[in-house]
């Protein structure tokens, strides 16, 4: 038996970002002023094979500001937050700092997408974050693998 689901969509715009490498938007929010943040990893642009790339647009899909985050090996952002200081929360992993193969990495940017603070947790093999949420008491957590 095969279904076939329709669903309609409305859509105001489009646009495609990237450059001539391989780019790839894994997670994009809705921000507090009505704009777009989007996360994923870009070959493109940035230092390394891969590295978190962060494209924040308003309203219309414009682009606000770019940037990418990454060191000589793989990074990838998988999962994005605004946090309450309008800045933002980023979880992926990264092979270009940390203690293994791969390792989680946490990102904290401010509102202008300028880095805060980084974390990576992990063991000698690979590990990764995947997905990031916030509590009702304000906490945040990470899934991922090991």
């Amino acid at each position: 038996m095969v279904y076939f689901l329709y669903i309609l969509f409305l859509f105001n715009w489009e646009k495609t970002f990237g450059g001539n490498g391989y780019d790839e938007g894994r997670d994009l929010k809705e921000c507090f002023d009505g704009g777009y943040i989007i996360v994923g990893s870009t070959s493109s642009f940035g230092q390394g094979l891969f590295d978190v790339y962060l494209i924040r647009t308003d309203e219309n899909g414009e682009t606000l500001w770019t940037t990418t985050y990454g060191g000589q090996s793989n990074d990838r952002g998988y999962s994005i937050l605004q946090t309450r200081d309008s800045g933002y929360i980023i979880v992926g992993n990264t092979q270009s700092f940390g203690n293994g193969s791969s390792d989680v990495w946490i990102i904290r940017l401010n509102k202008n997408g300028e880095l805060v603070w980084s974390r990576t947790y992990g063991g000698t093999y690979a590990d990764g974050g995947l997905y990031i949420t916030k509590t009702s008491d304000s906490c945040y957590v990470i899934s991922g693998y090991t």
